[in-house]
C-alpha cells in the first residue's frame, strides 16, 4: 500500500487524458491528497484481501449495472449483492475522470452505514431514500473536498476539469440535493 501512496509529480496535462490505465495509476492520483490517502488507507487492505473487487466492464455491458450519467454515458457504480462488494467502471474513461468516479465509489464501498442500509431489508422504501440521500450528500461533499485539494495540489488538474465542464461533468462545483435525487433516481416524494 505504501508504494501507491508515495509522492509523484504530475506536470503534463495529457497525463490526465490517458485511457485504459492500470488501477495503480488511478490510486496514485487519488493518493495525491490527504483526503485521498486517508480513504485509500481504509480501502486498499480490503481491496488486497479481495473483500472489495474493482472490475472494468465494456460500455455495452455497463447499462446492466447503472443508468447513464448526465453526460449520456454510464461511468462507474458500486454494487453490494449477496455479501459481496464490487465497484464496476466503464472501459475507456480518462484517468482524470476515472479517479473521481472511483474515489466516489470507493467511499461507498467502505461506508459501513451505507452497507448496513443495503443489508437491511426491513427498511421502508421512504426511510431508505431519506438515509441514502443523506449518505450520498455526504459522499458528494467529501468528493468535492478531494477535488478542491487535488486542484490546489496540481494546478494542471484544474485546467483539465475545466475542459470537461463542457461535456456535462459537474466536478467543478458541489452538487445540490436535487441533483443527487435526480442523478440517483431517488423518488423525490419520499425525500
Amino acid at each position: 500500500m505504501e508504494s501507491i501512496l508515495h509522492k509523484e509529480v504530475f506536470t503534463d496535462l495529457h497525463y490526465f487524458t490517458r485511457k485504459n490505465v492500470p488501477l495503480e495509476d488511478v490510486f496514485k492520483l487519488i493518493a495525491k491528497t490527504n483526503h485521498g490517502r486517508k480513504t485509500l488507507r481504509r480501502f486498499l487492505p480490503k481491496y488486497a484481501a479481495d473483500e472489495i473487487k474493482v472490475q472494468e466492464v465494456k460500455a455495452q455491458e455497463f447499462n446492466f449495472f447503472a443508468n447513464p450519467e448526465p453526460t449520456g454515458k454510464p461511468a462507474a457504480c458500486f454494487v453490494y449483492a449477496k455479501g459481496k462488494r464490487t465497484i464496476y467502471y466503464q472501459q475507456g474513461e480518462e484517468l482524470g475522470i476515472l479517479a473521481l468516479l472511483l474515489f466516489h465509489e470507493i467511499l461507498h464501498s467502505i461506508d459501513e452505514d451505507y452497507i448496513s442500509s443495503l443489508k437491511t431489508q426491513e427498511l421502508l422504501w421512504s426511510n431508505f431514500v431519506k438515509k441514502s440521500q443523506a449518505i450520498l450528500a455526504d459522499t458528494a461533499k467529501r468528493l468535492f473536498i478531494f477535488i478542491n485539494e487535488l486542484k490546489e495540489t496540481i494546478p494542471e488538474y484544474l485546467r483539465y476539469l475545466q475542459s470537461k465542464r463542457e461535456q456535462g461533468y459537474l466536478f467543478h462545483r458541489n452538487i445540490t440535493d436535487e441533483e443527487i435525487v435526480e442523478g440517483y433516481h431517488l423518488n423525490a416524494k419520499y425525500v
